[in-house]
């Protein structure tokens, strides 16, 4: 027997939607549905399914409800304006279903909710995921500091070289708006302003500051 997950994408993103997987487990599956959603490249997971397949006859032997990323159930989708302005903005007449599923993320829809289907909490995976994130921030923002850090104690260190070795030709220079007869050093062509160096290095420790103390509040 095969086992694949499903996941529904309501985007025009396009993706290998359905995996063959070892088991049917909810919260991995909802873990990688909450990271493949992707809005910049419009995908949009809302849910996922499991189904099996007999591999000898490629027949489907046995599938599992939607689970739910978000939603809200409504057992009376009648007396729900939402539900109702929906069917009628898209001029539809309203499913006679006993009971729907709201979404209004990331767009608002609405769909039969039938037996099996589930709408799960993601708040503890989805926590998950964003510490996760925060934390590859971090080390990105970090390495980036180092790098460019680096890049301008070469940048000196070749300086120094050329100072040293009077190969004065060799030294990065500009010219100055303020007299002819003055010249700049062009580190990292800076155009003779290192203030841009500060001011990049203090802007990426600010943001290291702030994904911390928001990692600190999520806690």
């Amino acid at each position: 027997m095969a086992s694949y997950v499903q996941y529904l994408n309501v985007g025009f993103g396009i993706f290998n939607n359905t995996r063959e997987i070892e088991s049917w487990s909810i919260e991995a599956s909802m873990e990688e549905a909450l990271m493949l959603d992707d809005p910049d490249t419009d995908i949009r997971i809302i849910g996922f399914r499991f189904f099996d397949m007999d591999p000898a006859t490629n027949v489907l032997v046995k599938q599992s409800g939607i689970f739910y990323l978000s939603g809200e159930k409504i057992t009376n989708p009648n007396s729900d304006l939402d539900i109702s302005n929906f069917f009628k903005k898209s001029g539809k007449e309203l499913p006679n279903y006993n009971t729907m599923i709201k979404i209004t993320n990331p767009y608002f829809l609405v769909y039969p909710f039938q037996e099996g289907d589930r709408i799960l909490d993601t708040s503890a995976v989805m926590a998950k995921i964003n510490e996760k994130k925060g934390q590859d921030r971090l080390a990105k923002i970090r390495q980036s500091i180092e790098d460019y850090k680096a890049s301008i104690v070469e940048d000196l260190h070749n300086i120094a070289n050329a100072i040293e070795e009077n190969s004065f030709h060799l030294i990065p220079m500009i010219d100055s708006e303020i007299s002819s007869e003055i010249k700049h050093l062009n580190i990292m062509n800076d155009g003779g302003n290192f203030n841009k160096h500060i001011e990049y290095l203090r802007k990426q420790r600010v943001e290291l500051l702030n994904i911390e103390n928001s990692m600190k509040e999520n806690i």
